[in-house]
């Protein structure tokens, strides 16, 4: 089931985004060559998040209806990517898939630069957030992997990227104290 976040203005207080790549290594203790083995999509997004660390108590109940309502691991829910500049331009679409899973072709590339995140619907109704790392014609190169084929069609979401998410772990809760107002932070993982 996809739970909505709370719709709070500031919702966060402060985001940490990470990618983790899995890779094989091996290094040899003769010659002192290392060989490291990519595994293409096993790459997968981790969240830290702190919200509203001075919320009031409508603030906080809404907070903890989603919190239990994750139930865990077993709910997922959508968290932005939150770019610190918001795209200013229309979402162009997936026209074609580009061989490999690393890039599709858009309908246009103005306003599109590397560094930019992008949520890129997939074949199923899944979606994958991408950092964009380079441009060739209409081909958008961007990493990670797509887990699954891109849906041709829709659009290449730039204006209010997002990755769905689910909580790490099954044990989540709050902080609360008779001096301290409430206090929220989570860790989650891409929902693959």
């Amino acid at each position: 089931m996809l739970v909505p976040l709370p719709n709070l203005p500031g919702l966060f207080s402060s985001v940490e985004w990470s990618l983790v790549i899995p890779q094989q290594k091996s290094a040899s203790e003769f010659t002192g060559r290392t060989q490291v083995i990519g595994l293409p999509g096993a790459e997968h997004w981790r969240v830290k998040a702190s919200a509203l660390p001075h919320a009031s108590e409508a603030e906080s109940r809404s907070w903890r209806a989603f919190i239990v309502a994750c139930r865990g691991a077993e709910n997922t829910f959508n968290m932005p990517a939150m770019p610190l500049a918001a795209f200013t331009g229309a979402n162009p679409s997936v026209t074609a898939a580009v061989a490999g899973n690393r890039a599709v072709t858009v309908s246009s590339v103005a306003g599109i630069v590397p560094g930019m995140v992008a949520t890129v619907t997939q074949v199923g109704g899944r979606y994958r957030k991408v950092v964009v790392v380079g441009i060739v014609g209409l081909n958008v190169q961007f990493e990670p992997y797509l887990t699954a084929n891109p849906l041709v069609g829709a659009a290449f979401n730039l204006d209010a990227p997002f990755c769905t998410m689910r909580l790490s772990g099954n044990e989540h809760g709050w902080q609360r104290g008779a001096r301290v107002a409430a206090g929220f932070a989570f860790e989650a993982e891409e929902a693959l």
